[in-house]
């Protein structure tokens, strides 16, 4: 799991740090593919929560929580869809700028829905709470 998350981390890093000093920002169509670089890592993270046992016998350290899962996993495949949508434009030379920026939102807005659902190791801060 923490692979998965080291993952999800460095593709959001690779995203935010693009545009260092003295170079510009990323065009929406690069951020339409920093996007999906990031739902890959996500989706993985998301993936492995979701093979945890889950919680329920006190005691279990590791665990993932259902009602995480009742939202997590279809904020997992909206964010695929809304990025493969985006994918999709960002892919036409012929998309208009507009076009592009209104799928980069879409996509964003869905990408970090599913990124504040993921949690983080899934460690409770005291095993004996989790029930």
């Amino acid at each position: 799991m923490k692979h998965f998350l080291a993952m999800a981390c460095a593709s959001a890093l690779l995203a935010a740090c693009a545009s260092g000093p003295g170079q510009s920002a990323l065009t929406p169509r690069q951020s339409i593919y920093a996007a999906q670089g990031l739902l890959v890592g996500l989706e993985s993270a998301a993936t492995a929560y979701a093979t945890l046992p889950r919680c329920g016998p006190p005691g279990l350290v590791v665990c993932s929580d259902r009602t995480v899962l009742a939202k997590l996993i279809p904020a997992k495949d909206a964010a695929r869809a809304s990025v493969n949508a985006a994918v999709a434009i960002a892919r036409d030379p012929a998309a208009a700028q507009d076009k592009l920026v209104l799928a980069l939102h879409s996509a964003d807005a869905a990408v970090r829905v599913l990124q504040a659902l993921v949690p983080a190791p899934a460690l409770p801060a005291q095993p004996a709470q989790v029930q």
